[in-house]
């Protein structure tokens, strides 16, 4: 049994070391520039390396507009009522973030989309929407 655990603690001693030596080569922080037609695939590769994710869709400001006025009685008092409802009900969040995507596009001087941006800007990939992908790019230059 002391052999088992010794054996199994050894195991698990490895995989960490071996993960964390990975992580070393690895960015700090991922973020994304998108639209509503590309969607990002693999997102939960950079989590399970615990590298910070971002992701801002730069039609967000679109469908947050649609949002808001999907359904609205023609009535105008009723319908400015409801808007007013609707946009009360929107997560502060969402507000604060809708435009950070562009803003970023800017201070980058991303010049298309989709971007995925490393390290606050020093390393950009173009016209890739998925992260495994992109890491293992990442990870190819970072050698070179």
């Amino acid at each position: 049994m002391r052999k088992y655990l010794t054996n199994t603690f050894l195991m698990i001693g490895a995989m960490f070391v071996s993960t964390v030596a990975l992580a070393n080569n690895m960015p700090n922080l991922i973020q994304v520039i998108t639209y509503n037609n590309r969607a990002i695939q693999n997102i939960d590769t950079a989590k399970n390396l615990q590298i910070s994710i971002e992701i801002f869709n730069l039609d967000d400001q679109f469908n947050l507009q649609d949002e808001l006025s999907k359904d609205l009685p023609k009535d105008k008092d009723a319908a400015i009522e409801i808007a007013k409802q609707r946009t009360q009900a929107v997560n502060p969040d969402r507000w604060e973030n809708m435009w950070r995507g562009a803003l970023l596009a800017k201070k980058y001087k991303i010049s298309k989309a989709p971007a995925i941006i490393f390290n606050s800007g020093q390393q950009v990939i173009y016209g890739i929407t998925d992260i495994k992908k992109a890491l293992e790019i990442y990870k190819e230059y970072e050698r070179k």
